[in-house]
């Protein structure tokens, strides 16, 4: 067979599953399908940089790292184990560049879950790439048809299993860090010491809440970076079982993070957004610290209905909302809470909160208009706060005394 036969029929049949992914977990998906497919792009594009590095390697073996480490290290497992670990970093370390380089330019991530699925949509371009070559060209090639169909199972299924959980799990956490300040707020509230952020913060100097933005961006790329060690190591060496596991307890976690609400929260990018709460500052600390508490306290219905009333008063709170969807997240299975907020609420609280900035950026995408920079200065922005401020002055509002 012809290079060429062997590569048009490598991309065919790498393609199908590729496409069934992309329907399973993407085909509900509000995010333009032009963006998708730069996304995918990209990730395949991602692939290039591993490729230079191995050329590099091949023409100056004094820089080869891959045959450097077994040389110095006379224990063969362990110096495969760095050589996986290695090569696994620079993937992982590739993709989330990727990732962060187009959110930077674009503003794509509104919520935690589009940070998550962006970096599943570039892992799943990774992986479909890598499928092609080396792996189902190089089969077809040498004409070993046996070992396509068991490789085309395994990489097709668990290994794109693999590439996208790991990238999700990183996606995870980049999505907490571009939201930092509330984030850190919500756990500051919550009671959480943070010991880890307030160290990095003295020892750099940096605001706490930069700290905590790099911290949780380092934690997810060490997290992917790991996992994705362990898988090759496990298949290095034949332990299909453990790796098999590893798989699905890491896509099964990835599950779990996507379906917090939590992650569908479309919170405004403090660094960019700055909005003035309606609550004096000192009352508005007073609430949300009695609100960190009752968390702890487990009186979720408590922060709940409390959550619901100030963002009646304060729609742009982050921080609030934010305990608003953790107490839903822990209600739910809890049947005695349960029980009670069936009865007190007419219907399952689902997350619809949104800021006035974000209605109105939304509304403008719908319509098919830039948005300016500069655009709570401008007369559209200030009409539209307007009618909201008439929608709120028409409906019913609650009055909070912090005496009683």
């Amino acid at each position: 067979m012809s290079p060429l036969t062997s590569a048009g029929l490598a991309f065919g049949i790498a393609l199908i599953p590729t496409f069934g992914w992309l329907y399973f977990l993407f085909s509900d998906s509000q995010k333009r399908k032009s963006l998708i497919a730069l996304i995918f792009i990209g990730g395949i594009a991602t692939v290039i940089p591993l490729l230079v590095i191995q050329k590099i390697f091949a023409t100056f073996p004094d820089l080869n790292v891959i045959q450097i480490i077994p040389g110095k290290i006379p224990n063969v497992a362990i110096a495969q184990l760095i050589v996986i670990i290695f090569l696994g970093m620079l993937e992982e370390i590739f993709k989330q560049t990727f990732l962060r380089v187009v959110d930077n330019k674009w503003l794509l991530i509104e919520t935690v879950n589009d940070s998550i699925k962006l970096a599943m949509i570039a892992a799943l371009g990774f992986s479909f790439a890598e499928n092609i070559y080396p792996y189902f060209f190089t089969l077809l090639q040498y004409g070993s048809y046996k070992e396509l169909m068991g490789a085309y199972f395994v990489r097709s299924l668990f290994t794109s299993a693999m590439h996208m959980s790991v990238a999700g799990i990183f996606g995870y956490y980049y999505g907490i860090s571009k939201f930092a300040i509330d984030f850190r707020e919500q756990s500051r509230w919550s009671g959480e010491k943070m010991y880890l952020t307030r160290w990095i913060s003295w020892i750099f100097g940096t605001p706490q809440s930069e700290s905590f933005r790099e911290q949780k961006i380092l934690r997810g790329l060490f997290i992917a970076m790991g996992i994705h060690g362990a898988f090759n190591f496990l298949v290095q060496f034949q332990l299909v079982m453990p790796a098999l596991l590893l798989v699905i307890g890491s896509f099964g976690y990835l599950m779990f993070l996507i379906n917090r609400k939590a992650g569908s929260l479309i919170m405004i990018n403090s660094d960019i957004y700055s909005h003035e709460s309606v609550i004096p500052k000192k009352d508005e600390d007073v609430i949300t610290e009695l609100v960190g508490m009752w968390i702890k306290e487990k009186k979720y219905q408590d922060v709940i209905n409390i959550c619901e009333r100030l963002l009646e008063r304060d729609p742009d709170n982050n921080v609030i909302k934010l305990f608003k969807v953790q107490a839903v997240d822990l209600l739910e299975g809890n049947d005695p809470y349960q029980k009670t907020l069936s009865t007190l609420l007419e219907k399952k609280p689902i997350i619809e909160d949104q800021s006035q900035i974000t209605k109105w950026i939304e509304l403008q995408k719908k319509q098919g208009n830039a948005i300016p920079t500069n655009f709570q200065e401008s007369a559209a922005y200030k009409k539209f706060l307007e009618e909201e401020n008439k929608k709120k002055e028409a409906a019913p509002t609650f009055q909070l005394d912090l005496n009683k």
